[in-house]
């Protein structure tokens, strides 16, 4: 039985949640996405840029015995929203509940909230996920990557 713990990002984290994006860059969402566009993103992960962006919001990190297994990111919004900007678990510990874990996380420490909005692929299994933790699709996004067309869901869950 898995006994995962949570904790705030520090500097000591980037290299891992940084191999945890690419992991799932490479090997989930190239499903949906093309090599043009999963490369883009996996040469996105730097330790150095994942720490700069840590600054921009908050990084929780989800740790088994010694091990970090994944991480989720956030933005505050106005209106008291929160963006979750990324929630990569590794792949060998999907399915195991500790994405939902990270999702109660969030509304638990953050009670004031009344919704939290995810930029979702158009991978179903994602969708599932999402869908099983509340959320709702609101409508489709388009935007531009390196001349190529991302696709995307704005998803959405209402917390209060």
């Amino acid at each position: 039985m898995l006994s995962p713990e949570i904790e705030e990002f520090s500097t000591s984290h980037a290299r891992e949640c940084c191999d945890i994006a690419k992991e799932n860059w490479t090997h989930r969402l190239s499903k949906v996405y093309n090599q043009r566009i999963v490369s883009y993103f996996v040469n996105q992960y730097t330790p150095e840029k994942f720490i700069g962006s840590s600054r921009k919001g908050k990084i929780f990190v989800v740790r088994v015995s010694q091990e970090v297994i994944g991480f989720v990111a956030i933005k505050f919004l106005e209106k008291k929203s929160l963006e979750i900007a990324r929630l990569f678990i590794r792949p060998e510990y999907q399915n195991q509940g500790i994405g939902s874990l990270l999702i109660r996380y969030l509304e638990n420490k953050y009670r004031n909230i009344e919704r939290i909005i995810v930029r979702s692929a158009q991978l179903q299994e994602t969708v599932n996920f999402y869908k099983k933790n509340g959320f709702r699709i609101e409508r489709e996004l388009e935007r531009k990557v390196n001349d190529e067309v991302l696709r995307e869901y704005l998803m959405v869950k209402k917390v209060k």
